[in-house]
């Protein structure tokens, strides 16, 4: 262990060392660099304001004003510092101002013609605006005397850091940036308004261009102003705190901010460094991290099981030395209950407002017990996927702020623990307890008796029996709940659905997925009296006694906007005709999967969600027939208005679909964030390739695409951000793009690869090791390449391709 220690303090001072050298070295000449930038554009700016026709311009001449004066502060300040290790600053402000003067003389320009703000754009009227821009310049640098004086040998220092550093942040950082974007609201906003007063033929590509040209001005202008505002910011800040300290809290701050997918990779380096070096870490050296910031270390080193027993006290001492309010323990196999017993008698640690725990296998109820005791403040409790959780570990959560809770998968809970954790919170508004085939209705009697109109949200999927006296007590007692999923409950009581159905007046969303007690007559004459309040319901999967009666039950839905119906036999075209012709209009969300197997759905009923479904947000399709070319579709894609609505499509296994179907959607859809093309054989690397102007799209599935190569998927990849990619059975895939994805995604939580002979395990770890959450890899590989090498794995014993 000493050993492995005395390395990694000699790698950190050799990085040390290497990081002094680039600064001596480098830094030292980007003042001269800059100079012979920033020279070289002012010269282009001369030659081009001094045009004969934009020399009398009022905003060419404002705009060669504000040239000349960063080039004086060019020669004046950063090549005096280049030369002689010292600068004059030449009013830092006059340049920013002279840069709103002209927005200003743009915006009088946009006004009407009788206003008397147009007088500004005289010729006469410029040197008194500039003389204007100079003395305002001068009055706003008035507090410099105020704040600093001259010491012998260290020249023009500060006397009062904090209110220099703030007076210097308003004054020359927020205002002008401000000021701009009022104006650039108002030039716009002038703009729109002539454009509605004034007709001209064949204005439309005029219109187009110069609103691009004004978009593109506006926008270089705001990044300069941001810029502008993040280095005063900067400059001010480090007057006020250590210099040391500034740097590491500077880096941080990228933390927060809404950067691109670079800073955010440096945002995710800092933090694995951080994670991986902590033992290395005094007290006092991550006192500058946030609580934000700890709980990303924290979560990094459960995502990629660096939780081990020898971290764990850094963990209480360097992160948990303030108030944490969210801990996430996702799969870590390595957390223990010792881990959470120690987390748990943190000092600070009573503050947690979100705790998640899913799928540990050695947490036991102790560990819960302690990591939930004293927890007052708890807002949303997760316990998932916990085998050895019984009772006894719920007997600690108590918290008056406690929202939501969520068991699935624990099959030890049995009735007596819903009794005590409800008892003891009994401001709960959402359970979700999937799964749970340990409990019986008389825990969802329970609930409902105790937490009566607080209760909004009951999720009960998988367990065996609800009889009649349940949906009684919900009705009773609980008025107010929005939300009830009953997917696969095979033993509903028809009645006390009836019950339930009649006399719940607020339920917005219901699921009856896979229920049988619909198969008979009398029973399925229910369905038509669902609640009106209906707003999301789903019958995937239900079998209903007759068409009649389902398109009864549906078209009386004044409120539907999500409906899913996957796998029912007994819809047709005629019947996806009387439904969508009524609720069609409104509907949001539409889910037709899986009727290959019924083989009662034909290119008609698309044609009829085309025609009638005109808001449509989610499409999904999936295994609808094997014949359908979805021709209609195109109708859809193509239109601009209709196809900027769509975020989710799903269009897997049509063998026959129409390629000119497919080119328009990658084209039009261009707010897409999931996308399944699974099992089209016509999907390749052109049309892949053209999803890169997508550029919200997170989830892609393009399972069996055998023309898929590395060209495409990289072509993604500088674009898209992926959280879920679906790339079974692309077999001409490579390393390439894996090794892409590692630099380039570091959100992705899922991959699957199954069947890509030509990508190795050892590309699939290094991506592994990139990603920030920790990642789910489903890479099977049936049939290796012949020539393929093969290696045992140490750590599992399995032999593995090289």
């Amino acid at each position: 262990m000493s050993s492995s220690n005395d390395t990694s303090v000699v790698a950190s001072s050799t990085i040390i060392v290497t990081l002094n050298l680039i600064n001596e070295r480098f830094t030292g000449t980007l003042p001269l660099i800059f100079v012979i930038l920033g020279t070289i554009g002012f010269l282009g700016n001369t030659f081009t304001f001094l045009q004969r026709k934009l020399r009398s311009n009022t905003f060419c001449i404002y705009s060669l004003c504000g040239s000349v004066v960063d080039v004086i502060n060019l020669y004046t300040n950063l090549l005096m510092t280049y030369i002689v290790k010292d600068s004059i600053v030449f009013l830092p402000q006059l340049s920013m101002n002279l840069l709103v003067t002209s927005l200003i003389d743009r915006f009088s320009c946009t006004c009407s013609l009788t206003s008397p703000i147009r007088r500004i754009r005289r010729l006469k009227m410029v040197p008194y605006l500039v003389v204007l821009t100079i003395l305002i310049s001068g009055v706003m640098s008035l507090y410099s005397p105020m704040f600093y004086d001259y010491v012998p040998n260290s020249g023009c220092v500060v006397t009062d850091t904090l209110s220099n550093g703030t007076l210097y942040t308003i004054l020359h950082g927020f205002m002008a940036p401000i000021i701009m974007c009022v104006f650039v609201w108002l030039t716009y906003r002038n703009i729109r308004h002539s454009r509605q007063r004034v007709t001209v033929a064949n204005t439309s590509a005029t219109i187009s261009r110069s609103r691009h040209q004004f978009i593109s001005t506006v926008v270089t202008q705001t990044n300069c102003a941001i810029l502008h505002l993040r280095s005063l910011v900067t400059h001010s800040t480090s007057h006020v705190i250590n210099h040391r300290v500034f740097i590491v809290i500077y880096i941080l701050s990228v933390f927060t901010s809404d950067a691109s997918t670079m800073v955010l990779k440096l945002r995710e380096l800092l933090i694995k460094q951080v994670a991986i070096y902590l033992p290395y870490f005094s007290y006092d050296s991550c006192q500058c991290l946030t609580a934000d910031q700890r709980e990303r270390v924290l979560r990094w080193l459960v995502s990629h099981d660096y939780l081990s027993p020898t971290i764990a006290p850094y963990i209480t001492k360097n992160l948990l030395s303030i108030p944490l309010y969210s801990l996430e323990f996702y799969k870590c196999d390595q957390l223990t209950n010792d881990m959470l017993i120690e987390i748990g008698r943190a000092s600070h640690f009573s503050r947690l407002k979100s705790l998640i725990i899913h799928q540990c296998s050695q947490v036991q109820d102790s560990g819960v017990r302690a990591i939930t005791k004293g927890q007052l403040s708890l807002e949303y409790l997760a316990l998932r996927k916990l085998t050895n959780l019984t009772n006894v570990g719920l007997d600690g959560i108590h918290s008056a702020f406690l929202k939501e809770i969520d068991f699935r998968w624990n099959e030890k809970i049995q009735d007596h623990g819903i009794f005590t954790i409800v008892s003891n919170n009994l401001n709960l508004r959402s359970i979700r307890l999937v799964n749970c085939h340990g409990l019986t209705g008389q825990s969802v009697n329970h609930i409902a008796q105790n937490l009566a109109e607080k209760l909004e949200v009951l999720d009960v999927e998988g367990l065996k029996t609800l009889d009649a006296e349940v949906f009684v007590h919900l009705v009773d007692y609980c008025p107010n709940i929005r939300s009830l999923n009953l997917f696969g409950i095979i033993n509903l009581d028809a009645d006390g659905l009836f019950t339930l159905f009649v006399r719940s007046t607020r339920m917005m969303q219901l699921n009856l997925s896979y229920t049988t007690c619909f198969l008979q007559e009398p029973v399925a004459d229910y369905l038509c009296c669902l609640p009106l309040s209906l707003v999301d319901i789903c019958l995937s999967g239900t079998q209903v006694y007759s068409t009649n009666i389902l398109v009864r039950a549906l078209t009386r839905l004044k409120n539907i906007e999500h409906l899913r119906l996957n796998g029912l036999a007994t819809i047709s075209d005629d019947a996806i005709e009387k439904i969508l012709a009524v609720i069609g209009g409104r509907l949001k969300t539409l889910e037709m999967n899986g009727y290959i197997t019924v083989g009662s759905l034909t290119d008609r009923s698309v044609e009829h969600i085309v025609r009638y479904c005109t808001s449509l947000e989610h499409l999904s399709l999936n295994l609808l027939s094997f014949t359908s070319t979805l021709d209609s579709l195109y109708d859809l894609f193509s239109s601009t208005e209709r196809a900027l609505k769509l975020h989710t499509i799903s269009l897997s296994s049509f063998r026959n679909i129409n390629e000119r179907v497919l080119w328009s959607l990658v084209e039009n859809c261009l707010n897409v964030t999931l996308l399944e093309l699974s099992g089209i054989p016509c999907v390749n690397d052109s049309l892949i390739s053209s999803l890169k102007h997508c550029r919200k799209l997170s989830h892609l599935n393009i399972k069996g695409c055998k023309q898929i190569t590395d060209l495409s998927i990289c072509d993604l990849l500088g674009v898209c951000r992926f959280v879920s990619l679906v790339l079974s059975g692309c077999y001409q895939l490579t390393d390439k793009s894996i090794l892409a994805l590692a630099h380039t995604q570091p959100f992705l939580e899922e991959i699957y690869i199954s069947g890509c002979t030509r990508i190795s395990p050892a590309a699939v770890r290094f991506l592994q090791d990139n990603t920030i959450r920790r990642l789910y890899i489903d890479h099977k590989i049936p049939n290796a390449l012949p020539d393929a090498l093969m290696a045992r794995n140490l750590d599992t014993g399995l032999f593995e391709q090289v």
